[in-house]
């Protein structure tokens, strides 16, 4: 999971010197690649500045460049291991590298050092939260309350608390009710704009959880974790998009099951049941690289034309001057030419065969997807009109 501290640069010394002037403005102002430039500027001239350390590590973690900010962040625990902000930073770099137990190591070194710093406080609620410890996430949500009162922060690390909770409807709730508390303080914050999104997608609301995210995005455009979620979104705001990438999707989530287990050994048990599930719908999965996956590349090849969908070839570039129609026309095209080829180079019946069988997968993959749908639309609550309709709410 994704986080960052309140205030960019708030650690920052702001002294009279005209180079920690500079770092304040250029933090405050979010202009990470120039702050990096200035910071690298001042290492040469000073190799061991602290606050040239401190504002390159602060630059690359925003650059989502964590390998590199690591340097940094080592060089300023090796000088000076008793200040918080040093934990506080290598912390974000062991996120990012989703290296939680690590995270946790330095955020509690840091409120050793700091125990009411808040910064510190809203890291460990999205570490307790990813390495499963909800009840420390919660107390720990609860004392940011405290520190700061009624602003975004807060509420977002009632929402980031929360989503370690089982998904019920109470659950749902509740996130529901923390971000919209949070979005009167910071609508345009792109961190509390992407846990709208993500929460849009769980409601099962894809076309409005893609408004939010490309919102997001725009706040945040090197935030991969952010830009997994808009591309999902996408999949999802079509049925058909959804059926054809369950052979992607399904790889992803198995994936993406086993690296959580590794930080997780707590939900061995519900591994082992999942994996007996897993096995019963291999047959299936396995079938839908055959069927699906050829019909999903077809697709994506010709509907999908952001460059987040991009293939490395062939060009997609003549693509882009022609209407959603007129791509559906060489789509279909296409295809029939492929089956057409097939059938002059092996028995017609193979061929025709595959198409029936693609088509019956295709049929019963939307039913199910289309009731598992509706089943989590009737379990959790609405979102709020305005989720729905960002535009609208924002015009008027």
């Amino acid at each position: 999971m994704d986080s960052m501290p309140p205030q960019p640069g708030d650690d920052l010394n702001p002294e009279i010197d005209r180079f920690l002037r500079v770092v304040r403005h250029l933090a405050d102002a979010s202009q990470w690649e120039r702050l990096l430039e200035v910071a690298r500027r001042r290492m040469e001239q000073s190799p061991a500045d602290e606050v040239a350390h401190r504002a390159a590590a602060l630059a690359l973690i925003r650059l989502r460049r964590g390998s590199e900010a690591r340097i940094h962040v080592d060089c300023l625990l090796k000088e000076d291991p008793e200040h918080a902000f040093h934990h506080e930073l290598a912390a974000q770099v062991a996120m990012q590298c989703c290296d939680f137990r690590l995270a946790e190591e330095h955020l509690k070194t840091g409120l050793t050092l700091e125990p009411d710093k808040s910064a510190l406080h809203f890291l460990t609620v999205s570490v307790k939260s990813a390495l499963g410890d909800p009840a420390e996430a919660h107390r720990h949500a609860r004392r940011l309350q405290e520190l700061e009162g009624d602003n975004a922060q807060a509420w977002l690390s009632q929402d980031v608390a929360l989503e370690g909770n089982p998904q019920d409807a109470k659950s749902m709730a509740e996130r529901i009710q923390a971000l919209e508390k949070a979005l009167v303080h910071a609508p345009e914050r792109a961190f509390l704009l992407w846990r709208v999104g993500r929460l849009l997608l769980r409601l099962e609301q894809p076309a409005a959880a893609q408004q939010w995210l490309s919102r997001a995005m725009a706040g945040d455009p090197l935030n991969k974790h952010l830009a997994a979620d808009w591309r999902e979104a996408i999949e999802r705001s079509h049925l058909v998009y959804r059926c054809l990438s369950f052979p992607w999707r399904s790889w992803q989530r198995v994936r993406r099951f086993f690296l959580v287990l590794r930080v997780r050994p707590d939900i061995w048990p519900h591994a082992l049941v999942l994996s007996i599930c897993w096995g019963l719908l291999l047959p299936w999965w396995l079938l839908s690289w055959g069927c699906l996956a050829p019909l999903g590349g077809l697709v994506r090849y010709f509907m999908l034309l952001h460059p987040a969908f991009d293939f490395r070839w062939p060009s997609r570039h003549w693509l882009r001057s022609f209407s959603a129609g007129r791509r559906v026309g060489f789509m279909v095209t296409v295809l029939l030419l492929i089956l057409a080829a097939l059938c002059l180079v092996m028995p017609w019946e193979y061929p025709l065969g595959w198409a029936g069988v693609a088509a019956v997968q295709l049929y019963f993959q939307a039913y199910f997807k289309s009731a598992a749908i509706q089943a989590r639309q009737d379990m959790y609550p609405s979102p709020p009109s305005s989720w729905l309709n960002p535009g609208c709410s924002q015009s008027s």
